[in-house]
């Protein structure tokens, strides 16, 4: 038995022909057709690539094609890094939504990153921009706290102090 690796240039579909022929002339030949070469990606499309006002959440909805082999699966992570995570990480979770709402509870800038397999193994990482999320509320202080050494006074001097890590809060 003899093995040889056959390497095609191009993607496209192939009809391979194999004859072999023995010392005293008998011929035998094998066809094998409707081979795919696929060596093209996945292909990953964001309805909203980015978030630049600040909000509670977002839903990002995007679609995954691959016109030849066909998408196999794809998965995604949320996270705080512009960089596209490596191919191997655990971080990756699976899912076969086509729409994910950001992280609940988080503040900051998160990215969605997504990760899709075709059918021969083919892979491709796509990533959005910056999604703005606040869900840190505003710290109120005054002063003085209280009435402590403030009794029996016609006017009062009141200190607030509003803090907000994230956004401007919007109102007193």
């Amino acid at each position: 038995m003899q093995t040889r690796v056959f390497q095609f240039l191009q993607d496209g579909i192939y009809t391979l022909t194999i004859a072999a022929t023995d010392k005293v002339g008998n011929t035998s030949s094998k066809t094998i057709e409707n081979l795919v070469v696929d060596t093209v990606a996945p292909q990953v499309a964001f309805t909203q690539t980015s978030g630049i006002s600040y909000q509670k959440s977002y839903t990002v909805d995007f679609n995954v094609t691959d016109s030849k082999a066909g998408v196999d699966r794809y998965y995604y992570i949320w996270n705080t890094s512009a960089e596209k995570p490596a191919t191997e990480s655990e971080e990756w979770s699976l899912t076969s939504t086509i729409s994910l709402k950001t992280p609940a509870g988080v503040s900051g800038t998160y990215y969605l990153h997504i990760k899709a397999v075709d059918k021969v193994g083919n892979v491709e990482i796509a990533s959005t921009e910056g999604f703005n999320i606040d869900n840190i509320p505003p710290s109120v202080s005054v002063s003085p706290d209280g009435n402590r050494n403030n009794t029996d006074m016609i006017d009062y001097d009141v200190n607030i102090y509003i803090i907000d890590e994230t956004t401007a809060y919007d109102q007193i």
